[in-house]
């Protein structure tokens, strides 16, 4: 589960770790966590430890679902919090939200190795996001894709036709003769169609009460475009200052 997730069970009192235990304090956890954040929205897949794995599998589950809100400002300040840099913005944004704007949750996928690291004996994994290019096995339809998939395996035997014979009852590709239709593309048709009627009595909105109430739909803060305008552009180079930094960093010592 992400920060928020996490964050409300301490304050009712359900949890009391914020964090699995990872050998370092809590800063420092939150710190790594974003680190490999900014990785995995980088590079789409990266080898950690299971329990790294795990723990970062629901704050990346998170960041998706709070970047596909849309006019939140809030979500979006959340969002911008947790990315460390334009790359990773970038690639949010114009890639990875239309990637997933079909599939509501379960955007990652968590792989053990079954393999222990050598210098001290900790279980390696994959954590990768699922519906893109070179993933380790494909996953689950969703959309269009997913009737589509329905439809075939309802056509192979009658196994796959009493598994799935509910959903594809919902999605109309079988008639009232419990016959699969021949046409696919007439055959899924959406429910709201059908719920729509023009026998519902107009609703009445009063203009001067929605007028009142306009200025608290405005945004607070201009939040991220979603990938509209190319304003995602590259970190400067570090300065001189930043350079000395990183090159004469002390070490942490508890």
């Amino acid at each position: 589960m992400g920060y928020t997730s996490t964050l409300k069970f301490v304050n009712l009192g359900v949890k009391r770790r914020l964090f699995r235990k990872a050998h370092k304090q809590a800063h420092h956890k939150w710190d790594s966590i974003k680190n490999q954040l900014n990785e995995l929205l980088k590079y789409g897949r990266i080898e950690t430890t299971l329990t790294k794995a795990k723990e970062l599998q629901g704050y990346a589950e998170e960041l998706i679902y709070l970047a596909k809100k849309k006019n939140n400002s809030e979500n979006s300040l959340l969002v911008e919090s947790i990315l460390r840099t334009a790359q990773g913005r970038r690639k949010l944004y114009e890639y990875y939200v239309p990637l997933y704007r079909d599939r509501p949750f379960f955007f990652t996928r968590v792989v053990n190795q079954w393999r222990l690291r050598l210098r001290d004996a900790a279980p390696m994994a994959f954590i990768e996001f699922i519906d893109r290019p070179g993933e380790i096995r494909p996953a689950k339809p969703v959309g269009y894709n997913r009737i589509k998939y329905i439809y075939n395996e309802i056509q192979k035997n009658r196994r796959n036709f009493k598994k799935y014979y509910h959903i594809a009852k919902m999605f109309n590709l079988i008639d009232s003769n419990d016959q699969i239709v021949p046409d696919f593309s007439q055959a899924t048709i959406s429910k709201q169609e059908e719920w729509l009627s023009d026998d519902e009595e107009d609703i009445i909105i009063d203009e001067n009460l929605l007028n009142n109430y306009k200025q608290y739909g405005d945004k607070m803060l201009p939040g991220p475009l979603k990938g509209r305008e190319p304003f995602y552009v590259d970190l400067p180079l570090p300065s001189l200052v930043e350079k000395q930094f990183l090159n004469y960093r002390k070490k942490f010592k508890p």
